[in-house]
């Protein structure tokens, strides 16, 4: 019975660890970054997404993207600051590069790189 317990013990703290370790490396997102345009962008948690807010720029306090982490991508959609549509979306974090592709038709993707901005 002993062994049993160990075993079920093991079991359960790996599940737990892999899960921490994937809750972890989806936060990596988190923090302010440069746009493109020389733009600030701030990502934050939002119910169970991650919001990109504009905090400066001609789009201050307009709401970018809401994106989800799945698998080892964040998924989600963009919303254009200056009109009313959305386009769905991908975002690539590769050390502090964060590479926003926003495509408003399947075959017609825009894609972006921003630069992580250290606190």
């Amino acid at each position: 019975m002993n062994k049993f317990y160990q075993t079920i013990k093991a079991t359960v703290f790996a599940g737990v660890f892999s899960f921490v370790v994937v809750s972890a490396s989806a936060n990596e997102i988190l923090g302010q970054w440069e746009t493109e345009s020389g733009d600030i962008a701030k990502i934050t948690l939002c119910e169970e997404s991650f919001c990109i807010e504009m905090t400066t720029g001609k789009f201050t306090g307009k709401l970018l993207a809401k994106l989800q982490y799945e698998g080892d991508a964040y998924k989600g959609i963009v919303y254009n600051p200056a009109g009313d549509n959305e386009f769905a979306s991908t975002a690539a974090l590769s050390l502090d590069t964060l590479e926003l592709k926003a495509c408003p038709v399947a075959f017609f993707c825009k894609t972006q790189k921003w630069e992580r901005l250290l606190d």
